[in-house]
């Protein structure tokens, strides 16, 4: 009868006063069940919205869950970001899969769950823990002198192992400076219909130099809770949120933004911060299409708002191409640009 095979490792990084990470699972599959190449890391409590996958095809994802996928805009289930997994080795055998980083300063006063799991002890002040994911191939063994360090290992179907490597390093608070002082006209996206336990964490998505990905976690209490407008600095207009948009437009769950524009009022720019677009290109669009009305130069992709002037919508042609909710016909490129 073959043994029970390790597919999953749960750790959590503690401090002497009892501020805590983000409870992390690491696994290569179910629990009891036969073990898969591929690796996941998640938050405990994010694990029904999103996880982080290292594939055997050498490539590595932030992924959604199948539910976040359906509650999604068209266009915006696909993996959240892609990249290449580093080849460089860590040690002889075994490579740097992915690295999550907790400062001592972002530990928050949260209690613990009651699951099992691995308890680390938070480093010193001004330091991190690192917690290095390892992968390996058949019969590689880990070197000596890694002691404590090792805080779990687990099984691959190729006979390859995962290595869970704990170690406290250097850490640099500049690195979350951008936090406390964000910029202006830039949006996190917003996944709809999340349904992970709130706790007060988020994720710096990096790369270090070795190439490999890293998440650094920090704690969102520290950070200021007034919720900052959203702008668009060159925007000459009035930003509006999404739901205030006018009811008479069909805007099919297509867009970044609805443009409103008349010839006695300001512009208005409805965004719908959902949609995973790039705000800054956002704003140079609306701008030229404002440019564009006040010029007469109205195509096909503008539409009558009753007395109140014209609206265009702005999308990304490749949410258009993919939807199949609209016909290239139907729509038209911004002006002097290649993008709808």
């Amino acid at each position: 009868m073959d043994s029970p095979r390790e597919t999953v490792c749960r750790f959590v990084v503690v401090a002497p006063d009892g501020r805590r990470s983000s409870e992390w699972r690491v696994w290569t599959g179910q629990e009891g069940k036969k073990p898969t190449d591929d690796v996941y890391l998640a938050p405990r409590t994010q694990i029904v919205d999103f996880k982080i996958s290292l594939h055997k095809d050498g490539w590595g994802q932030y992924g959604l869950s199948q539910a976040v996928r359906d509650a999604a805009r068209p266009g915006d289930r696909r993996a959240l970001l892609r990249w290449e997994l580093s080849e460089t080795e860590i040690f002889r055998g075994w490579t740097p899969a992915y690295c999550l980083q907790f400062p001592e300063s972002e530990l928050a006063a949260v209690p613990l769950s009651d699951e099992t799991q691995v308890e680390i002890p938070a480093s010193g002040v001004g330091a991190a823990i690192a917690v290095m994911i390892m992968t390996s191939k058949a019969g590689t063994q880990l070197p000596d002198g890694l002691g404590d360090g090792i805080i779990g290992t687990l099984d691959r179907k190729n006979g390859g192992r995962v290595a869970i490597l704990a170690m406290p390093v250097r850490f640099d608070a500049a690195l979350l400076s951008a936090l406390d002082s964000p910029s202006d006209g830039l949006s996190p996206w917003a996944i709809p219909g999340t349904q992970g336990e709130h706790e007060p964490y988020g994720w710096i998505v990096h790369r270090g130099t070795d190439g490999t990905r890293r998440s650094t976690e920090f704690n969102t209490e520290l950070r200021a809770t007034e919720q900052r407008p959203f702008s668009l600095p060159d925007f000459p207009g009035v930003i509006r949120p999404w739901n205030e948009r006018p009811t008479a437009i069909d805007d099919r769950g297509l867009e970044c933004a609805v443009l409103v524009c008349s010839s006695s009022e300001q512009p208005q720019l409805f965004v719908d911060t959902r949609a995973r677009c790039d705000h800054q290109h956002l704003g140079r669009d609306a701008t030229d299409l404002v440019i564009a009305h006040q010029r007469g130069k109205l195509d096909h992709g503008w539409g009558r708002l009753g007395n109140s002037g014209h609206y265009t919508c702005i999308s990304m042609p490749r949410v258009l191409e993919e939807s199949g909710g609209m016909d290239p016909s139907q729509w038209a490129p911004g002006p002097g640009r290649d993008s709808g």
